[in-house]
């Protein structure tokens, strides 16, 4: 240890997940890692734009979007342009200051009317999706990033207000409103060989009446729930697949009244409870129900419980959610009012039982949301990291990057080496490009030293050595 220096060792979080050369924060384990800094919930950056200018300037609709990497997804979007419908796939790039680039966009279909704007999109793995319009298309993105898109299938006659669920890698199911046949609804299930899709030879209508809206989730291998709204109730059922056959369970289903005809949300919470995320008639009211699945029985977690209503900020309209990948926490967005509201954020927890829902974090106002009628929620990094990372994307073309961590962690010093050696205090030694005598910044994303951004951390003796002046823990 040089004399000049005050330094400590600490163990690195995960392994690698603190860089020699950048100052780094000590979390509430006693470990070191990279920024951003911790702190228990969820932490916001600003709104950023995707696609520049808004494609030219039109307006961009129905966002959706896979991942490909950890700092890469692919972003679909609708152009509506003087009554002409044009729908989009572009790779995004995600850079270490959370700033989006993207590539060439894609054009997918191109219509005279809404049958080319995007209804759902579901992530096949590998860089494919299925993407549905009236039309469904695989489209895919390679290593390189280019993209290519297979040839459309139709997916019924005129099917609306659809959704749709993987079922593995080669197979989905998608729920929509038949609207040649009065409105029923119906389900069928698609295979997919490479960028060819096939869809079941026939589809199987659920209700025999008019519904309004549905969702799925996949329970686990050939089990799904359906949920729709039909008649002024909620209605659940199991789905059971063979190939591409499917089947509607309706013994064992749960009928449950509800205010106001809100399109359903489904996220898996455990191995047997799918929470049910929705609007209500209700101003500002969140309905969240907890299904309990047995076989193919749907039941009420908790019976007594009056839909779990959730108060929110405004109206409550275009939800989208998501859960995270703790499972005890759903990541939800909002717009909220039509046209001119603003798009807001927070998560629920679930309860350790699996069968109460309630606000998890404070509700937070991301902006305006340009009078685009629409929400979706990208995760980042499933699965990898206690640091989860989601997109809230609005219809507009800009994101919202959110964190939710389990810990938190303050800025503590500069990481010399990979053994967790840390400059408390002291001089920094082998910094290229510092300006003698100016006073530097912990860049409150990189962790690298600069002189606008984040917090003070010392004055530069020379040009490659830094002199921490007094412990930067804050």
């Amino acid at each position: 240890m040089a004399k000049d220096q005050i330094t400590r060792t600490y163990p690195i979080y995960q392994g690698n997940k603190a860089t020699p050369g950048k100052f780094v924060q000590l979390l509430d384990n006693g470990q070191v890692s990279d920024l951003p800094l911790r702190k228990v919930g969820l932490m916001y950056n600003t709104q950023r734009e995707i696609v520049t200018g808004g494609q030219n300037g039109a307006q961009t609709y129905y966002p959706k979007t896979i991942s490909l990497a950890a700092n890469k997804f692919l972003y679909f979007y609708t152009i509506i342009s003087g009554g002409t419908y044009t729908t989009y796939a572009v790779v995004v790039t995600i850079d270490a200051n959370e700033n989006f680039s993207s590539g060439t966009p894609v054009v997918i279909q191109t219509a005279s009317d809404a049958s080319a704007a995007i209804q759902d999109v579901v992530d096949l793995g590998g860089g494919k999706a299925f993407l549905a319009t009236k039309t469904a298309f695989i489209v895919q993105a390679d290593a390189n990033d280019v993209i290519t898109v297979g040839t459309g299938v139709a997916i019924d006659t005129n099917p609306t207000n659809l959704c749709l669920e993987k079922i593995d890698a080669n197979r989905v199911v998608a729920a929509y409103r038949q609207e040649n046949a009065s409105g029923y609804g119906a389900v069928r299930v698609f295979s997919i060989t490479g960028n060819t899709i096939s869809p079941g030879t026939t589809n199987v209508h659920f209700t025999t009446g008019a519904i309004s809206t549905s969702d799925v989730v996949l329970l686990g291998t050939d089990k799904a729930l359906l949920v729709f709204w039909y008649s002024s109730n909620y209605y659940c059922r199991v789905l059971t697949f063979s190939g591409t056959s499917v089947a509607v369970n309706t013994s064992g289903g749960l009928t449950k009244s509800a205010s106001g005809q809100g399109t359903p949300i489904l996220n898996k919470i455990s191995t047997d409870r799918v929470l049910l995320t929705t609007t209500t008639s209700a101003t500002g009211t969140c309905a969240n129900m907890i299904f309990a699945i047995s076989g193919t029985t749907v039941t009420l977690a908790v019976t007594n419980a009056s839909d779990y209503a959730l108060t929110f900020s405004g109206n409550f309209m275009y939800p989208d959610a998501k859960t995270l990948q703790e499972l005890d926490r759903v990541l939800i967005a909002w717009i909220s009012a039509s046209g001119s509201g603003n798009l807001y954020c927070c998560s629920l927890s679930i309860s350790s039982d699996g069968n109460t829902v309630a606000l998890a974090d404070p509700q937070t106002n991301l902006g305006v949301n340009d009078g685009y009628n629409w929400t979706h929620i990208l995760l980042l990094d499933p699965g990898t990291s206690d640091l989860q990372r989601a997109l809230v994307i609005p219809a507009g073309g800009f994101s919202t990057m959110v964190k939710h961590s389990r810990r938190t962690g303050k800025l503590i010093g500069y990481l010399q080496d990979a053994a967790g050696t840390v400059v408390l205090k002291g001089n920094v030694k082998g910094l290229t490009g510092l300006g003698i005598g100016r006073p530097y910044y912990a860049d409150s994303i990189t962790g690298l030293p600069n002189l606008n951004n984040g917090t003070m951390v010392g004055v530069a003796l020379t040009d490659s050595e830094l002199l921490i002046t007094d412990y930067v823990i804050d």
